[in-house]
């Protein structure tokens, strides 16, 4: 783990007032919040694979449940338009392995 990536878990574990379990594949780093995967790159960056987007990365980190209920809400309404996006996925949780999101969800990005 590099520095910046200690950094960034500690900003976050202090704004979340909890200790964070993570996970390191690949040179990233990686954690859960409230059930959503939160990606920690090798300079520090905050990356939320599930969302399809979000201003401030950090913010979304913090955030992430409520966010992604949003978009899956969203994406209720209308699957027909949820299926054309190229970012976020069908379910909150992201595995670095098979870079696929795992859930009961069927992912039109995952998928194949």
């Amino acid at each position: 783990m590099t520095n910046k990536q200690e950094n960034t878990l500690e900003r976050l574990s202090s704004r979340l007032n909890q200790v964070l379990q993570i996970e390191e594949y690949g040179g990233e780093v990686f954690m859960e919040n409230q059930g959503v995967t939160v990606k920690i790159g090798a300079e520090g960056g905050i990356e939320v694979p599930s969302l399809r987007s979000y201003d401030d990365p950090f913010e979304a980190a913090v955030d992430a449940g409520r966010l992604f209920r949003q978009q899956q809400e969203r994406d209720d309404k209308n699957p027909t338009l949820a299926g054309t996006f190229v970012t976020g996925h069908f379910n909150p949780r992201w595995d670095p392995r098979t870079r696929r999101c795992s859930g009961n969800r069927i992912c039109p990005r995952c998928k194949g």
